[in-house]
């Protein structure tokens, strides 16, 4: 997270006042923080005290007068769709919720439209196999499936499911195989925290398969959940 403190141009002041922002900006006073979360990447400025402003689409029609060599103007017709989520609360607070909230706005959950059991209905040729469960304090950044395709809206995304063409059957998602663990994700400085910041090792331990090496020797990583 890098400050951004807002400064007084003698032109464009604001236009140079926009900063990009990833996934999370926040305002605070000296008791309590606003914290902005997207699931996508933004630009975001404060131009007064208690203010931020959002950049949700940029549509420039007039281009800038004092620039005669480059045409800025951009009439961009799209429409977007931004989620934005926002924590109010103490610093203590917000700063631990940050952490958890950003992850969920990523990897939101997909609504299902009935209960789900074990075993599915016969005829359907597949079965729910058991989820891949890690520590509480220990994430994983990216999950990949080979084949399998997800998308972002969840209305899209239970129609494919119905259809069955996801792009990859249930009875293939066994956990040793098919889940390939991403790099982790580093939430938490050392002494951050007493709770969620503890110095840990994580032993993966991969299904043989014909390209494995002969090593005999188990990746290890040490990580900071």
């Amino acid at each position: 997270m890098q400050r951004r403190p807002y400064r007084d141009y003698k032109s464009n002041t604001i236009a140079r006042n926009y900063y990009p922002m990833v996934q999370s900006a926040f305002i605070q006073s000296r008791h309590s923080r606003l914290v902005l979360l997207s699931e996508q990447a933004h630009g975001v400025s404060s131009q007064g005290n208690g203010q931020v402003e959002v950049m949700l689409h940029r549509r420039v029609v007039n281009n800038d007068p004092g620039n005669m060599v480059v045409d800025l103007t951009l009439n961009d017709t799209s429409v977007v769709q931004p989620v934005l989520w926002l924590l109010l609360g103490s610093r203590a607070l917000t700063s631990g919720l940050r952490q958890r909230s950003r992850l969920a706005l990523q990897h939101r959950p997909v609504v299902m439209l009935r209960q789900l059991s074990e075993i599915v209905p016969r005829g359907s040729g597949s079965r729910w196999q058991e989820a891949v469960t890690l520590p509480s304090r220990v994430h994983l950044q990216i999950l990949s499936i080979p084949g399998w395709k997800y998308s972002s809206n969840h209305t899209e995304h239970l129609r494919t499911l119905q259809k069955g063409t996801a792009g990859v059957q249930v009875s293939r998602l066994t956990p040793a195989s098919t889940c390939q663990p991403g790099p982790p994700a580093h939430h938490w400085t050392e002494g951050l925290s007493s709770e969620l910041s503890r110095l840990c090792d994580v032993l993966l331990l991969p299904e043989p398969s014909p390209r494995a090496s002969d090593t005999g020797v188990p990746p290890v990583f040490s990580a900071q959940a």
